[in-house]
Formats: C-alpha cells, sequence, structure tokens
C-alpha cells in the first residue's frame, strides 16, 4: 500500500461525510472504552481521511469520528489520503489498522467483502489481497459464502453479530426465503432478555449517529442472549424439519404454537427458548418426543424420594435404568432402601422398564 502522501492535518468535523460507509464494517457500537477515552483524554490515534470533492470520507476510524462528533468536537485529528487514492487502498488501511486490536465477527467479514464487490473489486483481487487482512483464508468458496453473509438482512445480521454467532451455524440461511428470515429475525429478538424491540433497535442503529459516550451501550457480553449453541440447536432443527416436511422455516415459525409462547407474558427470554425448543423437537423426532413423555408419566407416578433419582438415557440409545441415592446417615439409606424397594415392586417401575425393553 502506497500511502507516502499522507498528510497530518486537523479536519473540521462538519467537513466529515458521514454517509461515505465503503470501510465502515462495525455493527456494534462503539467500546465503553473508546468512548471514555475520547471523553476524558480526547482523540489520540489520529483518522484516516480521503478528500472527497470538498469533504473527507473516513478510510479508518468511524467509531473515533462519530464518538467526536457525538462529543460535540469541532475538529479532529487525522492523516489525510491523496484524492486519488484506489478504493482497495482504503479497504487495505481500514483492515490493517484494525488488525492490531480487534477482530471482526463473521457478519462483519462478509461486510468487508460485499462492500469490496460494490466498489468493483474483482473476486481475484478481493480472495488474494482483502481477504486475508480480514482474517479469512484465500479460498473462493470462503468467498462465495462470506459475500452471502455479508447479503442477510440488516437486522438479522446485527443479531447474529451480537452473539458472534460463526458462519458454520448460520450457514443454513442461506438456504432460506426472504419470510422466513424475516421470521427468524424476530424470533431471536424477542428471545433477549429485557426489551428485545429496544435492543434490536440499537444494534440496528450501530451506523447511526445517536452514540452518547456518557450512555455506554448495553449491548455487552452478559446481554448476549442466545449464545451460539443455543443458536445452532434451534436453526438445525427448524432447518431439518422444514425441509422433511416441504414447508418454509416461516410456516414454521408463524404457527400458533411458536407465536404463544414469544407473546406470552411474564415468561423471560430463557424460558420462552426452552418451550420454543420443545415444541420444535417434538415436531422433528415425534416418536422419541413420545418416548420421553411415557418415561416422564412413569417417574412421575413412583413417587420416589428426592433423594432418589432415577436416571435414563435421554436419547434411549440403551436400555439401562440407573438409580442414585443421596443419604447422610444408616437410618436414612435404609428408609430410602425400603421405599425404592416397594416402588421396584409397583406398576410403573414395571412400565418404566416395560418402555426401555420395547427398545431392543
Amino acid at each position: 500500500m502506497d500511502t507516502s502522501s499522507l498528510e497530518f492535518r486537523r479536519v473540521p468535523v462538519d467537513r466529515i461525510e458521514w454517509d461515505f460507509r465503503l470501510t465502515d464494517f462495525s455493527l456494534g457500537p462503539p467500546p465503553v472504552s473508546l468512548a471514555r477515552s475520547i471523553r476524558e483524554i480526547g482523540i489520540t490515534h489520529p483518522l484516516v481521511l480521503v478528500p472527497r470533492g470538498g469533504v473527507f470520507g473516513v478510510a479508518a476510524g468511524h467509531r473515533r469520528a462519530r464518538l467526536a462528533r457525538a462529543s460535540n468536537y469541532s475538529e479532529v485529528p487525522a492523516w489525510v489520503l491523496g484524492a486519488g487514492t484506489e478504493t482497495a487502498t482504503l479497504l487495505k488501511i481500514n483492515l490493517a489498522e484494525n488488525a492490531s486490536h480487534r477482530e471482526f465477527s463473521d457478519v462483519e467479514k462478509g461486510t468487508v467483502l460485499r462492500r469490496a464487490l460494490e466498489a468493483g473489486l474483482s473476486e481475484e483481487r478481493t480472495v488474494a489481497e482483502i481477504m486475508p487482512l480480514a482474517g479469512l483464508e484465500r479460498s473462493k468458496k470462503l468467498y462465495v459464502d462470506f459475500l452471502k453473509a455479508g447479503g442477510l438482512p440488516d437486522g438479522l445480521r446485527s443479531l447474529l453479530h451480537d452473539s458472534n454467532v460463526p458462519l458454520r451455524v448460520f450457514s443454513v440461511f442461506f438456504q432460506w426465503d426472504p419470510e422466513s428470515l424475516a421470521a427468524a429475525e424476530k424470533l431471536f429478538s424477542a428471545l433477549r432478555p429485557g426489551n428485545a424491540s429496544e435492543r434490536t433497535g440499537q444494534a440496528q442503529t450501530a451506523h447511526d449517529d445517536a452514540y452518547s459516550p456518557s450512555k455506554p451501550s448495553q449491548l455487552g457480553p452478559a446481554a448476549r442472549w442466545p449464545g451460539v449453541n443455543k443458536w445452532r440447536e434451534l436453526l438445525e432443527l427448524l432447518h431439518e424439519t422444514a425441509r422433511r416436511d416441504g414447508l418454509r422455516p416461516a410456516d414454521l415459525l408463524r404457527g400458533r404454537e411458536i407465536q404463544s409462547v414469544l407473546e406470552s407474558d411474564g415468561a423471560t427470554a430463557g424460558e420462552k427458548y426452552d418451550r420454543i425448543l420443545h415444541t420444535v423437537r417434538q415436531w422433528r423426532y415425534p416418536a422419541l418426543s413420545e418416548l420421553k413423555q411415557r418415561v416422564l408419566l412413569a417417574l412421575d407416578r413412583l413417587k420416589l424420594d428426592e433423594k432418589i433419582r432415577v436416571r435414563t438415557s435421554e436419547s434411549f440409545e440403551n436400555g439401562e435404568i440407573k438409580i442414585e441415592i443421596r443419604f447422610l446417615t444408616q437410618k436414612e439409606l435404609v428408609a430410602l432402601a425400603e421405599q425404592l424397594a416397594k416402588a421396584s415392586a409397583s406398576g410403573p417401575m414395571a412400565d418404566l422398564i416395560k418402555i426401555f425393553r420395547e427398545l431392543e
């Protein structure tokens, strides 16, 4: 990258072109630490700007620029590039600067490739020059996949970014129609703690000018719900069920069973997730769900002391039934053993054993 034409200047904030977002890849709000630093000691690391007909586009330092504007700075320190700087160079400068202190999420990497395509860079140049700087292997297959990630709806990309969901988990979205993607966005927006619509709104305004250094973002690690494993499990079940039944994922997600859970008052995000997961599992594995229901009914009918725990294989891979007894004294052990002996000869225990014998 030829940066020999760099010139250090102090540039008025009102001469920054805020709509120039070629190198604006961040989906989340600025770190609280950056906002605090700029508020307390100012911008110590200059922006990189490029002249654009009397104004300046930001090549690197978008978050610093917006925080400076929110803090009513009149000017910012900046290295100014030559007016004819190539698009590829602008992308490289931004990625090289960020490489030392941050790692892009997979959806942000998809945004990088999407911006390169929109700027006219060929697939060959992007694979050879841009992907390594974005932390990706030089691979045409990865280029295609991450390009698709960059083309997902903005709200869904923000949710994926906030939960740091990797491409290998959300790649099923590439096979979903627009209505199904919209339904998925609504679902995962609702499965978040607190005000789901407010949090989604915060994520979607990541590129807006509403940053306030005095008001740290609420989208921290503690707010990342659901996590990667929860995304993976639910997406796989939805995708497999829809494909098996010849339906769109939207047909499942907009059904009364799931919508009634999402609309239920008083339930936490975690409780809603568990109910929806249970429902989709029943759709995906009806026979297994029926077996589990029979087992739960038999265990309930045993009416054992809470210190006696009967364990069975949840996946019914084997017919073993394990029993654990927790006790502190010999007297307690004898009492629990007598209760277990009585339960062992009961009808519910016979029913429980019969369920597993039927599987052999």
